[in-house]
Order: C-alpha cells, then sequence, then structure tokens
C-alpha cells in the first residue's frame, strides 16, 4: 500500500513540474488559438477542400460507371455500374446541397487532381479495351482499385478533416456506400463473371 501511494505522489509531483516547466503554473496569460473550421484541421484539409476532393470522387466515379453502363457485356458489371453512377450522384446532389448550407465554397486541393488523375489513366484503359468480356474484367480491376483508393482517402483524410458534424456523418455514408460497392465487385471478379 505504502509503494502505491508513494507512486501516486511521485506522479503529481512529474506532473506538477511538467505543467510549471511549460509555463502552466503562473505564466503567461495567452491561450492557444482555436483553428476556425476553414483553416486546415487534423487531416490536413479545411472544409473547402475536403469539398473539392469529394466532388473528384463522385464526378469521376459517374464519368467511369457511366462508360461501363453502356459498354460492359455483363448484366452484373452493368448494374453495379449503375448503382455507381445512382449512389454518386445522389451523394454529390446532397453534399452539394450542403456546401450551400454551410457556404462552402470548394478550394482545389492536390488530393483532388490525384482523384482526377488516377480516373483519366482507368479512362484511358477503359476507352482502349474491347466492347465485352475484356472491358467488363478491366472494369472490374479497375473499380477495386479505385473504390479501395476511395475508401482509405475519405477515412484517412477527409472523415477527419471535416469539422461540421452533419458534413462528417455524409462523408461516414458516402465511405459506406463506396465500401458496399467494392464487396460488390469483388464478388463479381470472384464468382467468375467476368474473364481472368
Amino acid at each position: 500500500m505504502g509503494k502505491i501511494l508513494m507512486r501516486r505522489w511521485y506522479l503529481v509531483g512529474a506532473v506538477a513540474l511538467l505543467v510549471a516547466q511549460a509555463g502552466g503554473c503562473g505564466g503567461s496569460n495567452e491561450q492557444t488559438p482555436t483553428p476556425t473550421p476553414t483553416g486546415p484541421q487534423i487531416g490536413g484539409l479545411s472544409n473547402a477542400e475536403v469539398a473539392s476532393v469529394v466532388q473528384a470522387i463522385n464526378e469521376t466515379e459517374i464519368q467511369l460507371a457511366t462508360l461501363a453502363v453502356d459498354r460492359a457485356s455483363d448484366d452484373l458489371v452493368r448494374r453495379l455500374a449503375q448503382r455507381i453512377v445512382d449512389q454518386h450522384t445522389q451523394a454529390q446532389a446532397q453534399l452539394t446541397q450542403m456546401f450551400s448550407q454551410f457556404s462552402l465554397q470548394p478550394v482545389n486541393h492536390e488530393l483532388g487532381q490525384q482523384v482526377r488523375d488516377e480516373a483519366t489513366r482507368e479512362r484511358t484503359r477503359l476507352d482502349a479495351a474491347p466492347k465485352g468480356g475484356m472491358f467488363d474484367r478491366i472494369f472490374i480491376d479497375g473499380q477495386l482499385q479505385l473504390l479501395n483508393s476511395d475508401i482509405r482517402l475519405i477515412n484517412n483524410r477527409l472523415v477527419e478533416s471535416a469539422t461540421i458534424p452533419e458534413y462528417r456523418q455524409a462523408l461516414e455514408q458516402l465511405r459506406d456506400n463506396v465500401n458496399d460497392r467494392f464487396n460488390e465487385a469483388l464478388l463479381i471478379r470472384d464468382s467468375g463473371a467476368v474473364p481472368h
């Protein structure tokens, strides 16, 4: 019992010393400024920059999936592509409404450009693919890569950067939808519906 009490007093003393050295006791009256919702946040992006990246994700997924709706030969692939179009169109409409509600004007960020560059490379592969089973395979493989990248980006950078609770919730819903489409693409690939 005596050793435990002694350790507690030692810890209390150590904490008090650290606070005093940091200027916490009788020092300056200055307070650390609180970041504003439009400035850089934990994830390094402002709400306006997050808006730009989300817009890039939605627009590029809609463009690629629209191409697959027209060119895919397998019905499962076409249905997946249509769900991607529908969900990203709905997500963009919801987020656009939030941009207006919270007076957010998307501000370009390098992550948004990276999303667009990845999608452009994927579009080039799809444009070069012959219609039919090979197109389906290239689309599914590309979606697995892009959707996985989108999930990580939304989860690791965008959600943690958003400071508006409703905005964060919408991003979490988008992440969950993207994750569902990723799992669906994985099932299509593993089912043998597209050639290897």
